[in-house]
């Protein structure tokens, strides 16, 4: 047990159930006295550590007794049956808030949130809920018959305010009043407009402006770029009215008709109808600006990883391995090709079409394929009758792995299940994707944890987030996905505090240059948003 005064003026002592680090310590030191903070530091620090010494101090202030903790499904049980027994110095009742509708576990929530407790109250929710209202009569409960805080833990998953889950996350805040807690081990700096969205989640008056009209203080509108038929592409760099190019991609998009606004358009752009007809419009908010403005603004409420900050994390190797195509796979990929011709040369190519396209090259790297049948219509995925490289190879790494625990990472169902089915004839293998129930879920990271289980397949958004996972030093990427914010929270379950193995991430990739973009955008920390939105058909074919 440790201690430390919480200040001059005060008799009361900070315990500390596990010593802090030195930038733990200044971490709390700086967050513990403010009624709203941030604590954005990167993957394996400790951030759950701090923000739990913070609310001990609170309640030991009087400020609160009792904090509603919102995270990622699974991880807002590990708060409860993990993080809170290690790290809370104060007596505690806590319980998570689960989807099952038992009656036995809607008794036990209930007499929970009816219970009289002489301590620290916690309920964690994880933040999917928010998109369903499924823990509102929880939510009421709990909030209106105390003084609450909020931790809302991996905060990034607000990050867009137009959403169903934000809006109504903003309005539970609002229900609490009390201070508020944002962690996240993601880096900001990739999306600056994103900050508006967690410190107007703190409070309004941080930011103290509209989403609007922050992008237009922070971000540079720099260009548009309009595709036409024919692949041609025009820039206009000067401002156009951004009204105006919403609506009319609005209207594009839903009907192909609008031929008022398309006629107003291409006024404003001096082209003619007939070349605005075709166009796909891109708008970049890049480089940023006055960020310094806007640095100032948040820093007195934040904490961020300082790169000299004395922290032993496990080192990290890399290693990426790239194998040849099948020829049936070349010859889907050609196939893909030209469906992808067929249906959208001369014609207006959608955010999603792309998208759709890059995704099926890379089911087809991952053995899977949606064969086209009449109409466009697509059947659902069937796997490739040919060799296999990347299952092949991590088949034949088992001997070399022994009795290590490890991690795979997969984008696709087909291939968590085939990757299952094939491990599980040689090691004890779980699963944790989109429909494994949460139960489950639960179930299979108790498991791993106590050595019973040695790999788990998974989808790096659904086991990215949050989970310690340091057990596994190794993870083999099978495959990944557009999102470099899974990645980055995927590599940080194995590399942690406390773990004495280095990091090994091995990235499995065929010879196509649209797989092996993917990979160094996750690599960069890049997002492949501005590829896709800038992008025509013929840039994408050139990947594949």
């Amino acid at each position: 047990m440790f201690s430390v005064k919480l200040g001059s003026q005060q008799e009361t002592l900070m315990l500390f159930l596990t010593e802090p680090l030195p930038y733990q310590q200044k971490a709390f030191d700086k967050l513990k006295d403010l009624r709203n903070g941030a604590l954005f530091l990167t993957m394996g620090r400790g951030k759950t550590k701090v923000a739990i010494d913070i609310m001990a101090h609170k309640y030991l202030k009087g400020e609160i007794d009792r904090v509603l903790v919102v995270a990622p499904n699974l991880v807002h049980t590990q708060w409860v049956d993990e993080q809170l027994p290690t790290h809370c110095p104060v007596p505690y009742n806590a319980m998570a808030f689960l989807s099952t509708k038992t009656k036995a576990y809607q008794a036990q929530l209930l007499g929970f949130l009816r219970s009289q407790f002489d301590g620290l109250k916690v309920l964690a929710v994880h933040v999917d809920a928010f998109s369903h209202d499924t823990a509102d009569w929880a939510l009421d409960k709990f909030i209106v018959s105390g003084r609450p805080m909020i931790v809302l833990d991996e905060a990034t998953r607000i990050k867009t305010p137009t959403t169903k889950r934000t809006k109504k996350l903003y309005v539970v805040r609002n229900w609490c009043g009390g201070p508020a807690l944002i962690l996240t081990g993601t880096a900001l700096a990739k999306r600056v407009v994103d900050v508006w969205s967690l410190f107007y989640f703190m409070s309004p008056k941080i930011i103290n402006q509209s989403f609007m009209s922050f992008k237009s203080e922070y971000t540079v509108l720099m260009q548009k770029t309009f595709e036409i038929k024919g692949g041609r592409k025009v820039t206009k760099i000067q401002e156009i009215d951004e009204f105006l190019w919403k609506r009319v991609k609005r209207l594009w998009e839903a009907s192909h008709k609008s031929q008022n606004d398309i006629f107003s358009l291409a006024q404003t752009l001096n082209l003619a109808p007939d070349d605005v007809r075709f166009i796909v419009m891109t708008p970049k908010y890049t480089p940023y600006k006055n960020v310094d403005v806007l640095k100032a603004r948040v820093e007195p409420y934040t904490v961020f990883t300082d790169p000299n900050d004395d922290v032993k994390l496990p080192p990290k190797t890399y290693r990426t391995v790239e194998f040849k195509l099948e020829p049936v796979q070349k010859a889907l990929l050609e196939q893909l090709k030209e469906f992808a011709v067929a249906m959208y040369q001369g014609t207006m190519m959608t955010l999603q079409s792309k998208v759709s396209i890059g995704s099926k090259a890379l089911q087809i790297c991952g053995g899977f394929f949606n064969p086209v049948i009449k109409g466009g219509q697509e059947d659902k995925s069937v796997a490739i009758d040919c060799k296999n490289a990347k299952l092949d190879y991590i088949m034949e790494m088992l001997d070399e792995i022994g009795d290590a625990q490890f991690l795979v990472f997969a984008v696709f169902t087909k291939e968590i299940v085939m990757l299952h089915e094939a491990l599980s004839k040689h090691v004890s293998c779980a699963m944790l994707y989109g429909a494994v129930p949460d139960d489950e879920r639960r179930e299979v990271v108790a498991q791993f944890k106590e050595g019973s289980v040695q790999c788990i397949v998974c989808n790096p958004a659904v086991a990215g987030y949050g989970l310690n996972l340091q057990g596994a030093a190794l993870q083999i990427w099978y495959s990944r996905d557009y999102n470099t914010e899974n990645r980055l929270q995927a590599e940080g379950r194995s590399s942690r505090i406390g773990s004495d193995k280095t990091a090994v991430y091995i990235d499995l990739v065929y010879n196509v240059n649209f797989e092996k973009k993917v990979l160094q955008s996750n690599k960069e920390g890049r997002s492949l948003n501005d590829f896709f939105m800038s992008s025509n058909l013929n840039d994408i074919l050139e990947l594949i």
